[in-house]
């Protein structure tokens, strides 16, 4: 059987964030707000899922349709204005227009609990991030201000693995403890001194190869 990995992506993130992720027995395939829509998978295929920030909510209306296997859910969260107020991603859509550079450097420092770590991440992952389409981060913020699952009921029984920080700013964890409580049986890790940029600030990659591949 093929194992497929699905890695649904974060608000103003690329793929270069994830490389740590794509095993060469597994075909990976990246979703974003510009592709979630459209996914396209073959019969007899193992699907696992890896997830970030507005990437949980993508992948918690891709498992309504789909049965999963594994699923790795970061700073997740069913409803993303429970932490960030609407009126917070309006002003964001609007500054995109008029400043876009600015807008996701002061979005990006958000993410982070250690001030040179989120410098470290602009410096390597910048050159990336600014070649994002307007539309595209556009879209990404409508789908953030729009979205609430919390209503969801899982049809199918998983048993994901769930990584919060404590010290997010942008998902609380009170915000993401409801998300947890869709599960009746999650393996939760809870850090700390960790922003929501929990990926490149959090050193999860052990937890998430030891859960998915059995390392």
């Amino acid at each position: 059987m093929q194992k497929t990995l699905l890695i649904f992506m974060g608000w103003c993130s690329t793929t270069s964030l994830y490389r740590s992720f794509i095993y060469s027995d597994y075909n990976v395939i990246f979703i974003d707000i510009d592709n979630y829509k459209n996914i396209v998978i073959s019969e007899n295929t193992e699907i696992n899922i890896i997830s970030w920030s507005m990437g949980t909510i993508m992948a918690m209306e891709f498992i309504m349709k789909y049965r999963v296997n594994k699923a790795v859910f970061i700073s997740p969260t069913l409803n993303f204005t429970l932490t960030t107020p609407k009126v917070i991603i309006k002003k964001m859509i609007k500054n995109l227009k008029y400043d876009k550079i600015k807008t996701i450097i002061d979005f990006i420092k958000f993410n982070f609990y250690n001030d040179n770590i989120g410098e470290t991440y602009i410096s390597k992952y910048f050159n990336d991030i600014k070649i994002l389409s307007d539309n595209t981060l556009e879209k990404g913020l409508i789908y953030l201000r729009d979205s609430d699952i919390s209503d969801i009921v899982l049809s199918q029984v998983i048993n994901p693995l769930i990584i919060i920080s404590e010290d997010d700013k942008i998902i609380s964890i009170d915000n993401s403890e409801k998300f947890i409580s869709k599960f009746d049986n999650p393996q939760v890790i809870r850090l700390k001194y960790t922003g929501h940029n929990i990926i490149f600030e959090g050193n999860i990659t052990h937890y998430i190869n030891r859960y998915i591949k059995g390392e």
